[in-house]
């Protein structure tokens, strides 16, 4: 039997094996990576979890825990379950949890690696959907093969195989949630709007974020239903439809946090934290935001840069620059939450006395932001993107509704980033598969063209 003509199932199983294959590479190499300081937080929280069950903190290993609702629950909340079942793992990050970095790298046993094949396992799923996305998109096993490809390519999942990352949960779950985009928009079936819902509610335990993006999607989803229909009911039929799986998977954590805290918010804290590393950028003067634009283009632009430039043009834009804005980031944080007065009021401060007064400036400084979002993957970026919105771009002519709106949805979340958030390119890993899939697509009409104009029985 060819290749081409065995079953779907048959060729997800091989996707999902190759790149457990690929992301075990990560595990291998560098199996013994211990958490670094960004994610002791969340290690913290997992630990608490473990061996308290209480989602919180506490301020020594000695001291009990404190329910917390900071950190969005799903990361450490399945850390916490796979250490149930790993005591190695469990000893490994109770003794990180609570030691400093120093303290730790020689003290602390580093049994992580069943726990990295975990999550090369789940990152897998990241090609898995791809291969799916490509294939409902194109109806060609080559053209979902290509895909798969060209994700992998990327480099980026393996980054984050044998990390704390919350992208290990992140990258998967945007990826099927624009698979399930695409099947709902040409299916028009309740039950994917449904898992639509589904997946949009994982997404907001893992970064509260992607519950705006929910919104966005449920004015935009159910529009499209009822102007589709040319029936009113369509609208709440579809808005009903996404809500309720939502609520379903947020509302539990919801309850505990209106229970615990008195607020039904996802999370307290965790966007303001966000908002003041994004707002420690709007320091750039004019200069650096225009050479940004260089330093930021993917791959090649810090050599373009430091080539064409003076030093105090694009120094700042060095993340290893000691005097560097990405070294400032943390400590304006802190600035301004001390300003601030309290954790609850840090937000409201950020807006009234940071944000709003500049807006002008935050503005232009989100312009580069958009730019640097763009360019995920480094070299690989460079023909890809351009590659993915030109196909958009016929996408929109044609009225294909079921590649636009996904992009439209990637869209949004790269505007969004750009306006509150300074982890990129780390953000814009979401984007890679539909990227994929649309350079695929773009190549598979392209041969075929070639195909016909040289009189070959296209394939």
């Amino acid at each position: 039997m060819r290749f081409d003509g065995w079953p779907v199932s048959s060729h997800l199983w091989l996707v999902i094996l190759i790149g457990f294959l690929v992301f075990s590479v990560s595990v291998w190499r560098h199996g013994d990576r211990a958490p670094d300081a960004e994610a002791i937080g969340v290690v913290q929280h997992a630990v608490a979890l473990h061996q308290n069950f209480t989602f919180g903190y506490a301020k020594s290993e000695s001291a009990a825990t404190k329910p917390s609702m900071f950190l969005p629950p799903l990361q450490s909340t399945v850390i916490a379950g796979v250490m149930s079942l790993d005591q190695n793992l469990a000893q490994s990050l109770q003794c990180h949890a609570w030691a400093s970095q120093d303290k730790a790298t020689t003290t602390c046993a580093t049994a992580y690696r069943p726990f990295f094949l975990v999550q090369a396992l789940i990152l897998s799923l990241v090609p898995f959907f791809a291969w799916l996305m490509a294939w409902q998109l194109s109806g060609k096993k080559a053209i979902a093969w290509s895909s798969v490809v060209l994700v992998l390519l990327s480099g980026r999942q393996a980054y984050y195989v044998t990390s704390f990352s919350d992208n290990v949960f992140i990258l998967p779950l945007f990826a099927a949630l624009l698979f399930t985009l695409v099947v709902t928009l040409q299916s028009r079936y309740w039950l994917w709007i449904i898992a639509t819902g589904l997946v949009c509610g994982l997404l907001a335990l893992t970064q509260p974020i992607f519950a705006w993006i929910f919104y966005a999607l449920l004015v935009m989803l159910s529009y499209w239903r009822a102007t589709d229909g040319q029936n009113s009911r369509y609208f709440w039929q579809t808005a009903a439809q996404l809500v309720v799986p939502y609520l379903l998977v947020t509302g539990p954590w919801m309850w505990r946090n209106y229970w615990a805290f008195d607020t039904t918010a996802l999370t307290d804290g965790y966007i303001a934290s966000m908002l003041a590393e994004r707002l420690a950028w709007n320091v750039m003067n004019g200069l650096e935001l225009a050479v940004s634009f260089v330093w930021w283009l993917g791959g090649i632009g810090p050599d373009l840069a430091s080539a064409a430039y003076p030093q105090e043009a694009w120094q700042r834009l060095d993340p290893a620059a000691a005097g560097g804005i990405h070294a400032s980031v943390t400590e304006y944080s802190r600035q301004t939450l001390i300003a601030a007065g309290s954790l609850k009021n840090h937000l409201s401060y950020l807006l009234d006395a940071e944000l709003w007064p500049g807006i002008g400036k935050h503005l232009s400084v989100t312009l580069a932001f958009i730019w640097r979002g763009l360019w995920v993957g480094g070299i690989w970026s460079l023909l890809a993107v351009p590659l993915a919105i030109a196909f958009t771009a016929v996408s929109i002519s044609r009225r294909r509704t079921d590649i636009t709106m996904p992009m439209s949805t990637c869209g949004l979340m790269l505007l969004m980033f750009a306006f509150v958030s300074a982890d990129l390119p780390a953000n814009s890993d979401i984007y890679i598969p539909m990227i994929s899939v649309l350079v695929a697509m773009l190549a598979g009409e392209w041969f075929r063209h070639n195909q016909i104009t040289d009189g070959q029985e296209p394939v």
